[in-house]
């Protein structure tokens, strides 16, 4: 009869390496969740010193003359209310 020890301490030699490896392999993998590399864009808070407030509004008429004369009364209307709560006129612009 053959004695198998040898071969057995080779194998079991064998299982041992595999099992180190296997081990760090997953210690490695779950170490990957742990670290954050970040690439891009950042966001930070900053104090706002500028701010802009789209006004709109809409007139309709058959009379292109009398219309234009509304609108800037209008427009008239709206910038005397913004200088009324404290905004100056630099700081206001009217578009088309």
């Amino acid at each position: 009869m053959k004695s198998w020890k040898q071969e057995a301490v080779i194998l079991a030699i064998g299982m041992l390496v595999m099992g180190y490896f296997i081990k760090q392999g997953l210690d490695t993998f779950s170490g990957k969740d742990r670290v954050v590399n970040v690439k891009g864009l950042a966001e930070m808070e900053v104090p706002a010193n500028k701010v802009t407030w789209p006004l709109m509004y809409k007139d309709l008429g058959n009379d292109l003359p009398t219309l234009y004369n509304k609108i800037n009364t209008t427009n008239q209307t709206i910038v005397g209310f913004l200088k009324q709560k404290g905004i100056t006129e630099n700081e206001i612009s009217i578009n088309a």
